[in-house]
């Protein structure tokens, strides 16, 4: 069984959730097989195949205890993953800017909907359409008859997911060829992902206008 705090390649990595909103919110999505099959006690499926391996700890950042415990674990990490929305991590002050000053050798690394320079919140069904894949998939025909399909992961997630993965990797390698314990920042969209997934569908409408479907 994983050791709590120990993830892939014994990575030890702990969850920080808020106290204040009862945490992570995929410990409450069931399927309905988990209700029928009476799964009412524990984590949810969802939440277990996100998180296991993960110590998770819950704080209010916006209070000074919790602040100064986020702090204490960033000075001594070797990565930070955020997800905020632009502009909220500074409001907090949990920033690239205001950790990296306690920890120069960190790794931040940031995931957003739409990039930095957009605020809107990212929902991966909302993206999956704006990105072209649900447009992609589904039965041909006219809608509504043949409506674009949504896609039965959060893909788009996954998607950003490993391409932040991927950066952060490079990160730590660099850091390492450089030799002198400098971290950096990093980040991926939601949005950026998915287009970037599209691949020679991609090139496809690019070289010859041709829209997938």
């Amino acid at each position: 069984m994983p050791v709590p705090g120990r993830a892939e390649l014994g990575a030890t990595v702990i969850k920080v959730e808020n106290s204040s909103t009862g945490g992570d919110v995929t410990r409450t999505w069931k399927l309905p097989a988990e209700v029928e099959a009476g799964c009412n006690g524990g984590v949810t499926a969802y939440f277990s195949c996100c998180n296991v391996g993960k110590k998770s700890i819950a704080v209010d950042i916006r209070k000074e205890s919790g602040l100064a415990c986020v702090r204490k674990l960033a000075a001594s990490a070797d990565v930070v993953v955020a997800s905020y929305k632009p502009g909220d991590a500074e409001k907090l002050g949990v920033d690239a800017d205001t950790l990296r000053k306690l920890n120069p050798g960190l790794v931040y690394a940031q995931i957003t909907g739409y990039g930095l320079e957009d605020s809107r919140p990212g929902y991966d069904a909302v993206i999956q359409a704006e990105s072209g894949f649900q447009y992609m998939n589904g039965p041909p025909g006219n809608f509504p008859e043949a409506s674009p399909t949504k896609m039965p992961v959060a893909l788009m997630d996954l998607l950003a997911a490993h391409q932040l993965k991927q950066a952060v990797l490079l990160a730590l390698w660099d850091r390492e060829r450089q030799g002198d314990g400098s971290g950096s920042f990093v980040q991926v969209s939601l949005l950026q992902a998915g287009i970037s997934a599209l691949a020679n569908q991609a090139t496809g409408y690019v070289l010859a206008d041709a829209i997938p479907e």
